[in-house]
């Protein structure tokens, strides 16, 4: 699930015949929320897997990224733990790194911090609290990415520090696919955790450095760059861009990268 080799298809995406998308379904009829059960019984009535789940030590895996992966990893760790997912967070991640400004959006916890800024759909900027909710991905600020990926890089947020090292090894490309949401080709996949490198032929039209890190549905980056040991993060809060990340950031490394060489 980690590295998006399970097979499992974004439920976000998937629908019966007839039927939208929840994707679809948001952004025309507007909020709407939902649990992982539903999430879960949704991949159950459509399905139809991606492809078989790929084995861990293979050298080359299929993979496709899926946001399923990551909200059937939310409820491991709320069953493991006992403890909903912010409280999780706050006592593994928020408190020893002095992050506090992050949280799973929710009524009972957005009211605890300043609003979030407005996420936009093309030229229309969408209030769909319980979808934010439901979707669980995290609202934050940029002090609070930095704080979070200088530990991870560092692996200072784990027991075994060379568990960041496992995060950034056994690299695999994305194939191509057609999706207005998940990243795909030429973004390479390690365990949660996104490499963008140039391909040959991208590296003689406009070279950049290596990038690690991850983007989020809204247009949202972190990443790391070890050329220059960087951290470069931001967002243009907007649905409809998910590849700007991928066109933006490697020119504000490759930037960098010249001015700090010469």
């Amino acid at each position: 699930m980690l590295n998006h080799s399970s097979g499992i298809p974004d439920y976000l995406e998937i629908h019966q015949k007839g039927e939208k998308s929840l994707w679809d379904s948001i952004l025309e009829d507007g909020d709407r929320s939902w649990s992982i059960e539903d999430t879960m019984q949704l991949v159950r009535d459509v399905n139809r897997p991606l492809f078989r789940p790929q084995p861990m030590g293979a050298t080359k895996r299929k993979s496709r990224y899926s946001d399923t992966n990551f909200q059937l990893l939310i409820a491991i760790i709320e069953n493991v733990t006992g403890n909903p997912l912010q409280e999780v967070f706050e006592e593994m991640f928020y408190r020893p790194l002095n992050i506090e400004q992050t949280y799973l959006p929710s009524r009972s916890t957005s009211k605890n911090f300043p609003a979030a800024a407005t996420i936009w759909y093309k030229e229309r900027g969408l209030d769909i609290p319980y979808a934010l909710e439901s979707a669980r991905d995290l609202i934050s600020t940029a002090d609070d990415l930095i704080l979070f990926m200088r530990a991870l890089i560092r692996g200072e947020i784990f027991d075994d520090p060379a568990t960041s090292e496992l995060m950034q090894s056994n690299w695999n490309r994305f194939g191509f696919m057609l999706s207005p949401i998940a990243p795909g080709w030429p973004i390479e996949y390690g365990l949660g955790m996104m490499r963008f490198k140039p391909p040959p032929l991208f590296s003689l039209i406009q070279p950049f450095p290596e990038l690690r890190g991850h983007t989020g549905v809204s247009s949202a980056w972190l990443f790391y760059c070890p050329e220059i040991d960087m951290i470069i993060t931001g967002t243009v809060s907007q649905l409809s861009a998910v590849a700007v990340p991928f066109k933006f950031v490697p020119k504000v490394a490759g930037f960098l990268s010249k001015e700090l060489k010469a």
